[in-house]
């Protein structure tokens, strides 16, 4: 009787500096069986392929397409061919996307979008460095969920109201605002 090998799986936690956010790049020739998180998904396919069933039936990602899911959405996932594939998740405890608006929902499970996918490289570049700015990394955060939810990254969407936020860093130069502080202070989500 012959043995087989288990399939090549490799995961690799990455720092993220945000509570509520985890993060894990994976190499794997496995396919997964159904199942489900209780966070939000956001990832990018790097190398191979992957068919997944999800909320809209059966997709496939390939390089450079961004993946998504959403809390408790059963979905699966296997190779595209004989190779394995990887990819850089986050994941997302909801209360952390309830920061980017009261109901937020992915466009599509699969998004072929190069400034979705470089601003989440950027992301991911940006929360893995040791000094890492958590304003910045939270900052980033909302941006690519606004982007995967297919709005807008317009920076000066609402000049008028972010000026109360630079008003509140001007009147305390030495404080240490959060992304949520500065957002209620201009009477908007994060």
């Amino acid at each position: 009787m012959m043995l087989m090998a288990a399939p090549f799986h490799h995961v690799r936690p990455l720092r993220t500096h945000l509570p509520g956010v985890q993060a894990i790049v994976t190499e794997s020739a496995r396919s997964f069986g159904r199942h489900t998180h209780g966070q939000f998904g956001l990832g990018l396919v790097m190398d191979g392929g992957q068919a997944s069933h999800s909320c809209a039936g059966t997709v496939e990602a390939l390089p450079g397409d961004c993946i998504t899911v959403h809390p408790d959405e059963v979905h699966d996932g296997m190779p595209l061919g004989d190779r394995p594939r990887r990819w850089f998740m986050l994941y997302m405890d909801p209360d952390f996307v309830a920061g980017a608006a009261d109901a937020y929902e992915f466009a599509r499970p699969v998004l072929s979008d190069a400034r979705l996918a470089t601003l989440l490289l950027r992301t991911c570049t940006t929360m893995a460095r040791l000094e890492a700015d958590g304003l910045l990394v939270e900052q980033e955060g909302m941006r690519l969920l606004g982007l995967a939810a297919g709005r807008s990254l317009g920076r000066d969407e609402v000049p008028g109201r972010l000026r109360l936020a630079r008003q509140l860093i001007d009147d305390c130069p030495s404080e240490q605002f959060s992304l949520g502080a500065l957002a209620q202070a201009a009477g908007m989500d994060k």
